[in-house]
Order: structure tokens, then C-alpha cells, then sequence
């Protein structure tokens, strides 16, 4: 679904045009994520997928949701250094 975004917004121009290394630079961690933990699934001695499956879902939840988290006030502070640079004052000056 993402790459379809990407490819319409592309398409379209309607995006900020980004290389294309910027525009999938946002997927890194969550990919990333996904991969460790198939990795860990597979090489786990343990067998933590039919032992523990609530450890590994909570484990995944949990990273998942610090990757979402950052991710959102990365772009809230992008959006107000945006905002700061286009009026040249900052948001809440009177």
C-alpha cells in the first residue's frame, strides 16, 4: 500500500517530489523491525513462537509502537519548523 502511495504521488506530482531513498526512509525501521523478529523467531533455541507467543507479541507491539511514537513527533517538529520559517515568527507570538 505504501509503495502505491509513493508511485501515485510520483505519478501525480502531488508529494514533495523527495529522492526516493528520502521517500522510503520512513519504512527502514519498521522493515528492520519485521526482519529482527523473524530472525529471532527462526534462530530462537527456545522456540519462543509456540512457547511464548504473548512474549513475542508484546515484544513486537512494544518496539513497533516506540518506532510509531518517534516517527510522530519527528513530523510534529518538522511541521512546526516549517511553520516558523514561513512567517519568520514563531507560532505563538502575539
Amino acid at each position: 500500500m505504501c509503495c502505491c502511495m509513493l508511485h501515485r504521488s510520483y505519478r501525480d506530482r502531488t508529494g514533495k517530489n523527495l529522492s526516493p531513498w528520502e521517500a522510503v526512509r520512513p519504512l527502514v525501521p519498521v522493515c528492520l523491525q519485521f526482519v529482527l523478529i523473524l530472525l529471532w523467531i527462526h534462530n530462537s533455541s527456545y522456540n519462543i513462537l509456540h512457547r511464548q507467543p504473548r512474549l513475542l507479541y508484546v515484544a513486537a507491539g512494544t518496539i513497533f509502537s516506540n518506532i510509531a511514537v518517534s516517527f510522530n513527533i519527528m513530523m510534529m517538529i518538522i511541521v512546526i519548523f516549517i511553520i516558523i520559517n514561513t512567517d519568520g515568527n514563531a507560532p505563538y507570538d502575539s
